[in-house]
C-alpha cells in the first residue's frame, strides 16, 4: 500500500490529459462501449412504448385513460341528494389518489313495473303516448356544447335529437314523460349519427350509431342540461352509473406509466362499496388498457433477444477497444513504465497507475456513452417515451461500462507493462546454436574461448605459435618478434571482446555471429 501514496500514483489523476491522443483513445472507445450496452434497455423501452401508443392510437382517447365505472340500483323515488352523494363516493377514491377525474352520469337502464331492470329507459311524448322508441340518458360537463344545436333554450331539462323530437311532436319549451317524471325540453340538436360527432362522443358511439344493422335501433340519446336534472331522472328510473375517467396523454405515455395505471385504477375499483340506500351492481374499470400494456409487453420480449444479442456483441467488441488503448498507454509511457518498474513497480501497481490517469477519460468517456445513445433513441428509436426503470438500467449499463472499459484498460496496461520491463521493445528471443557439443555461446566462458580461438588463428597465421605473453590489460610482444593480441581471462575476454561489462552478446553470443562464428578482425601481428 505504501506504493500507492508515492508521488508517480498520488499524482496520476492530474497527469491525465497529459497525452491528448491517449485521452482520445480511451474516451472514444469507452464512449462506444457505454453507448453500445445503455442503448439495448433504451431501444427495447422506445419499441415497447410505440406498439403500446400505436395500438391506443386508433382508439378512442378514453382507450388511454384509467377510468372506474360503478353502477348502483335503489328504489325508485330516492332522494336525489344521496344518489350525489354516491356519485361522490366514487369520485373520492380518485382524489384520495391525488387525481382529478372527469365525471359521466348515465342512465342505461330503469326498473320495469314488475321490478326487474330492462333496457333503456321509457318515454312518452307531449301528449302523453308512449314512444316506441325508449331513450337514455346522459350527462357530461359541455355535452350541450359538442352537438350541432336545432333550438335551445336556458335552464334545466333535457336535449332530444331531431329525428326524436319530431317523433315525440315536441319543441323547446315543451314537456314530455321520463321515467314517469315530466321534465321540459331544453333543447333540440342534430342527431349525432348525422354529423361528424368528434373525439368527444368518440367512446360512446354505442349509444346512438346502429352499427351491426340491427332491425331495432338503439334507444334515442337524451342529454342532460345539467347534472341536477340526470339525478332527478336516475331517481325515478331506479339505476345509475357514474364513470371516473383519468385524463392522459397518449403521445406521452409510456408501458411503465400505462402499468402504473392499471393497477391504480384497479385498486380504485375495488374500493367502491355501497351507499346510504343504494346496492353496487356492477363495477369495473378500463380493461382496454390493460390489454394494451399486456400486447407491448409481448412485442418487446419478442424483440428482447436479437437486440440483446447485437448490443452483447458490440460491448465485447467495444471492451476490446478500450482494453487496446489501455496498452496504448503503457507504450506511450514506455520510459516511465521502465524507470517505475526498475524502482521495484510491479504490473499491479503499474496497472493501478494507468486506472488512475483513465479515470477522468473513461468517466468522461462513458457519460457521453450514454447521452449518445439517449439522444440517438431518442431521436430514431420508435417513441422517445421511455420507461423510468428503462432509464435507470441504461444508467447502471454505462455505470458498468465505465467500470469494465477502466478495469480492461488497466489490466491491459498492466500486461503490456510487464512486457516491456521483462524483454524490451524490439528485442528478440536468443536462438540456440546448432548442437555442437556442450559448448554455451551466450556465457562469459563460452565467449571467453570464442575470443581465445580468434586470437590463437589470427597469431598462428601470423607465425608465431608461442606467443603467450598477452595479458587481459596489455599488448605485448611474442617470442617470434611480432605483436598479438589475446585475452587473458574469460571476463578481459568479454570486456576486450564485446566492449564492457554488458555486452556479452554484441560479437561473441550465437545471436549476432550465426554459426560458425564469424572471424572477428583483430590487431594485426606486426613485427617491430
Amino acid at each position: 500500500m505504501r506504493t500507492w501514496r508515492l508521488a508517480p500514483w498520488r499524482r496520476a489523476p492530474l497527469l491525465a490529459f497529459g497525452s491528448p491522443i491517449t485521452v482520445v483513445a480511451v474516451l472514444v472507445t469507452t464512449a462506444v462501449l457505454a453507448c453500445a450496452l445503455a442503448s439495448a434497455p433504451l431501444l427495447l423501452s422506445s419499441a415497447r412504448s410505440a406498439a403500446l401508443q400505436a395500438q391506443l392510437a386508433p382508439q378512442c382517447a378514453e382507450a388511454a385513460q384509467p377510468a372506474t365505472a360503478a353502477t348502483v340500483r335503489f328504489e325508485p323515488g330516492t332522494a336525489p341528494e344521496r344518489l350525489a352523494e354516491q356519485a361522490d363516493a366514487n369520485r373520492k377514491v380518485w382524489t384520495d389518489r391525488g387525481r382529478d377525474p372527469e365525471r359521466a352520469l348515465l342512465v342505461l337502464s330503469s326498473i320495469g313495473p314488475a321490478g326487474n331492470p330492462q333496457a333503456a329507459v321509457p318515454v312518452r311524448d307531449t301528449t302523453g303516448t308512449p314512444m316506441s322508441q325508449p331513450a337514455t340518458l346522459v350527462w357530461r360537463p359541455g355535452a350541450t356544447d359538442h352537438v350541432e344545436v336545432v333550438d335551445s333554450a336556458p335552464g334545466p331539462g333535457v336535449w332530444l335529437p331531431a329525428s326524436y323530437a319530431e317523433a315525440a311532436n315536441a319543441t323547446v319549451g315543451d314537456a314530455i314523460t321520463i321515467a314517469d317524471t315530466s321534465v321540459p325540453v331544453a333543447g333540440v340538436y342534430t342527431d349525432l349519427f348525422d354529423t361528424d360527432p368528434g373525439p368527444y362522443w368518440c367512446d360512446y358511439g354505442d349509444l346512438y350509431l346502429n352499427e351491426t344493422s340491427a332491425n331495432v335501433p338503439p334507444p334515442a340519446l337524451l342529454l342532460a342540461a345539467d347534472q341536477e336534472t340526470l339525478l332527478v331522472l336516475s331517481s325515478a328510473a331506479g339505476l345509475l352509473q357514474t364513470t371516473e375517467q383519468v385524463p392522459t396523454r397518449l403521445d406521452e405515455l409510456s408501458v411503465d406509466e400505462a402499468r402504473d395505471l392499471v393497477a391504480e385504477q384497479r385498486a380504485a375499483a375495488g374500493e367502491l362499496t355501497d351507499g346510504e340506500g343504494t346496492a353496487l351492481v356492477g363495477s369495473g374499470w378500463n380493461e382496454r388498457l390493460d390489454r394494451a400494456v399486456e400486447r407491448a409487453e409481448l412485442i418487446e420480449a419478442g424483440l428482447r433477444g436479437p437486440v440483446v444479442a447485437v448490443a452483447a456483441a458490440a460491448g465485447v467488441l467495444a471492451l476490446l477497444l478500450v482494453a487496446a488503448s489501455g496498452g496504448f498507454w503503457a507504450d506511450r509511457r514506455s520510459a516511465e513504465v521502465r524507470l517505475l518498474a526498475a524502482r521495484g513497480a510491479g504490473p499491479a501497481a503499474l496497472g493501478g497507475k494507468a486506472a488512475l490517469e483513465l479515470f477522468l477519460p473513461a468517466l468522461l468517456g462513458a457519460a457521453a456513452g450514454w447521452l449518445t445513445a439517449r439522444v440517438l433513441v431518442g431521436a430514431l428509436g420508435p417513441a422517445d417515451d421511455l420507461d423510468r426503470a428503462a432509464v435507470v438500467v441504461a444508467v447502471l449499463a454505462g455505470a458498468g461500462a465505465f467500470l469494465a472499459g477502466l478495469g480492461g484498460a488497466a489490466v491491459a496496461a498492466g500486461l503490456r507493462a510487464r512486457g516491456t520491463v521483462e524483454r524490451p521493445l524490439g528485442s528478440a528471443r536468443v536462438a540456440s546454436p546448432p548442437s555442437r557439443g556442450s559448448w554455451r555461446w551466450s556465457s562469459p566462458r563460452g565467449c571467453a574461448g570464442c575470443c581465445w580461438r580468434a586470437a590463437t588463428r589470427s597469431c598462428w597465421r601470423a607465425g608465431s605459435r608461442r606467443s603467450t605473453a598477452c595479458s587481459s590489460r596489455s599488448r605485448s610482444w611474442g617470442s617470434s618478434g611480432r605483436r598479438c593480441w589475446r585475452p587473458g581471462s574469460a571476463r578481459g575476454c568479454c570486456r576486450r571482446c564485446a566492449g564492457g561489462p554488458a555486452g556479452v552478446d554484441r560479437r561473441c553470443s550465437w545471436r549476432s555471429t550465426g554459426w560458425p562464428p564469424r572471424r572477428e578482425r583483430r590487431p594485426p601481428c606486426s613485427s617491430r
